[in-house]
C-alpha cells in the first residue's frame, strides 16, 4: 500500500480527517498503537524533559506507578541519554536534553 492509499483507508475508517498529512497520520497512528511500556517511557521521558528533574520519587508520584517501575525508567532513561548518571549522595539525576 502507498501513502495514499493508507491515508484513504484511514479517512474511510473515521481515524482521521481530509486535510491530514501522511506525517501527521503516521504519527498518530504509531503514537496510538505503542506498547504500554513505550508509552510510559514516552511520558516519562517528556515529564523529565519539560520538567528538568528525574528521581525514582519523583516519576513514582507524576506516573502514578510502583516505585520499581519508576526506578526501572529513570534507569532506561539513563540508557538512552535523556538522564546522566546518579552522583553519590544525591537524589536527582541532571537531565542532558533541554526543552
Amino acid at each position: 500500500m502507498d501513502q495514499k492509499q493508507l491515508l484513504e483507508h484511514a479517512f474511510k475508517a473515521g481515524r482521521i480527517s481530509t486535510n491530514t498529512s501522511f506525517e501527521e497520520w503516521y504519527a498518530t497512528f504509531y503514537t496510538d498503537n505503542l506498547d504500554p511500556d513505550k508509552k510510559l517511557f514516552e511520558e516519562a521521558k517528556s515529564i523529565v524533559i519539560e520538567s528538568q528533574q528525574c528521581c525514582t520519587s519523583f516519576l513514582q508520584r507524576k506516573l502514578k506507578i510502583g516505585y520499581n517501575r519508576a526506578k526501572e525508567l529513570c534507569i532506561e532513561l539513563y540508557d538512552k541519554g535523556v538522564v546522566g548518571p546518579l552522583p553519590e549522595n544525591e537524589v536527582y539525576r541532571e537531565v542532558l536534553l533541554k526543552p
